[in-house]
């Protein structure tokens, strides 16, 4: 049975919270980071990856065969899946060694992604991380406190990184410049935890939220009378906190979208954003998934990190990294790109095509005013010689194992006298030099061409071109 991936943003201390961000290690670009908070459910729905913006290291390209997955987090430029078998799978930018899953590393129930290292809680309650840090270089962020157990979350920030005990207590490490690798001293009672490039968020139990670390752009100043808050994100410069009414706050850089860093909106939230169940944050923009499947981003669009694949529904989890982001749908087919009508020439021959996502086996069934064209089963509908008759909808529906989507497109056939679209071009050319001339043009078929000579016709010279 394959594993379906739900995402709900609870606040209980039995669900695994997970945190990524981007590290310091891309040539001095920013960081970021990515709570995930992921219950697990088992189901009979497959699930797929969708990425979009722009990945490092085919950060983009899903490793062949990942299925049955519990759980994913995003890092800097590099991505982290737990399978429901209990293991792990890594893949992207490995330039600490992030993507070299330790050997053997079984039965994890909880993962977190940080800049260049990983963190990981198994079974047992106690956590084996690997990556930036592990030795002398670094700051120590994947070198475990000795006697660390009863751990029932991680969260990876940029060079530090947070471990949830089960008695809602916090124990930090790594780089501590801004005090961000330890905890704020009686902090307790906390179920859920993210980790930011240099200051962290903790949710306790009764709906409130706890920031501590760098604080220059506000990323720490916790918006007064927040309550009832069921998840929690931080980011590079800013921080999203989920409210139990589907409704999100968002404090620190890019309350504003100056276009000038590090303030481009990230946590200006869209006035009509509701309904939202998941979020998550890039390195300068938010992403938040409502209850509905449906996903809605803001803040910096750099590489594309805010435009959404068109057609995107059905997202059961969601992820982002320094400029990227993941959406895990549960497989069943969706448009890609918006289906566009086509204005053609009577005599012309065209093909009608549309953009699919979806976990294969795609099937398609073309129709034409409502009835189902024999033998169309392609993602294009080849349509030789069309004349005026074909104007009308056309509709195509594409099924899979897991659900079925359709959608429709206009023809518009007319007719034309022939247009020219680009004129023959003079020469100069010398004695016995070869020369030729093209004509492009258009117009309801067929088109019949005749070249001539200071008016006179040439014998044979009846196509668009003359050598």
């Amino acid at each position: 049975m394959l594993m379906r991936l739900h995402l709900e943003s609870t606040a209980r201390r039995s669900t695994s919270h997970s945190g990524s961000c981007c590290g310091r290690y891309l040539a001095g670009v920013g960081i970021i980071l990515i709570l995930l908070s992921l219950q697990v459910g088992i189901g009979s729905t497959a699930i797929q990856l969708v990425p979009w913006g722009v990945g490092f290291a085919q950060q983009q390209t899903t490793p062949t065969g990942l299925t049955n997955v519990a759980a994913l987090v995003m890092g800097s430029a590099h991505n982290l899946v737990l399978q429901s078998n209990g293991t792990v799978v890594a893949w992207g930018y490995n330039s600490a060694g992030q993507c070299n899953v330790p050997f053997g590393l079984t039965n994890v129930i909880a993962i977190a992604a940080g800049g260049a290292h990983n963190l990981t809680v198994k079974a047992d309650s106690t956590v084996v991380a690997w990556g930036a840090g592990a030795t002398n270089s670094g700051y120590g962020q994947s070198t475990i406190p000795a006697g660390l157990s009863n751990v029932i979350a991680v969260a990876a920030g940029g060079e530090h990184s947070l471990a949830l005990k089960a008695d809602g207590t916090l124990v930090g490490w790594g780089r501590n410049n801004y005090g961000q690798g330890g905890a704020p001293a009686g902090l307790n009672n906390i179920v859920a935890i993210a980790a930011g490039l240099d200051h962290n968020l903790a949710l306790k139990a009764d709906g409130t939220v706890v920031a501590w670390g760098y604080h220059y752009y506000g990323q720490t100043n916790v918006p007064l009378g927040l309550v009832n808050v069921r998840s929690i994100a931080a980011g590079t410069y800013h921080s999203l906190a989920l409210r139990s009414d589907g409704t999100v706050v968002a404090w620190g850089a890019g309350t504003t979208n100056s276009g000038f860093y590090p303030n481009y909106g990230q946590a200006a939230v869209p006035s009509d954003l509701a309904g939202i169940r998941a979020i998550t944050v890039g390195r300068f923009h938010s992403v938040a998934l409502r209850t509905n499947g449906t996903v809605v981003a803001w803040g910096d669009n750099y590489g594309g990190s805010t435009n959404l694949p068109w057609g995107l529904t059905n997202v059961v989890a969601i992820a982002s990294g320094y400029q990227m982001n993941l959406a895990v749908t549960d497989g069943s087919p969706f448009f890609s790109s918006e289906p566009r009508g086509v204005v053609a020439y009577a005599g012309q021959s065209l093909n009608l095509n549309v953009a699919v996502e979806g976990l294969p086996p795609l099937h398609y069934q073309w129709q034409f005013a409502g009835t189902n064209i024999d033998g169309a089963t392609d993602p294009w509908l080849f349509l030789p010689n069309v004349q005026l008759s074909d104007t009308g909808n056309y509709a195509v529906t594409v099924t899979n194992p897991y659900g079925t989507i359709s959608g429709s497109l206009r023809l518009t056939v007319s007719n034309s006298p022939p247009i020219i679209l680009t004129q023959p071009k003079s020469q100069l050319a010398g004695t016995w030099w070869d020369a030729s001339f093209r004509v492009w043009a258009t117009g309801s078929k067929p088109l019949y061409y005749q070249w001539r000579r200071d008016g006179a016709n040439l014998l044979g010279a009846d196509g668009p071109s003359l050598q």
